[in-house]
């Protein structure tokens, strides 16, 4: 899979056929991240502002997972919790959703995700059946 400037993976991005929607994989698990970090019984409610600041991106290290989310790091301060206490709830909460495999709190509370087989077969599907254009080799693959 061809890597950015920095060694990470692009996401995967298409246009599936039957709802039309532009999809990328890390765009989805930072919706997931957000609702997982809605559910939890937080001190304080965090504005939209706050949630937008969370990112899902590969992890620097294939062997970490296949998504990596600044979600503790970024929330905790303005939580007023320790970043690895606030990496543990949201790695419980995420470890309930039915298409994660296994979730992992690393350093002081970046959150590694492997995702189920399915999703990458979702992905992949997708990217087949939308059609392949010159946008391969950028890994934005979009139907026209």
């Amino acid at each position: 899979m061809p890597q950015g400037e920095t060694g990470a993976l692009k996401p995967f991005l298409f246009k599936t056929s039957q709802i039309g929607q532009t999809m990328n994989i890390f765009a989805e698990f930072t919706t997931r991240v957000q609702a997982a970090v809605k559910a939890l019984d937080l001190p304080r409610p965090l504005s939209d502002q706050e949630l937008d600041r969370i990112t899902v991106e590969s992890p620097r290290d294939p062997a970490h997972g296949d998504l990596a989310t600044n979600a503790a790091m970024v929330l905790s301060k303005p939580l007023g919790m320790k970043p690895r206490d606030l990496a543990d709830q949201i790695a419980a909460a995420l470890a309930t959703d039915a298409e994660v495999a296994e979730v992992s709190v690393a350093g002081p509370g970046f959150i590694n995700l492997r995702v189920k087989q399915v999703v990458w077969q979702r992905v992949l599907g997708a990217v087949v059946n939308g059609g392949l254009t010159s946008a391969v080799p950028r890994l934005a693959v979009v139907q026209r």
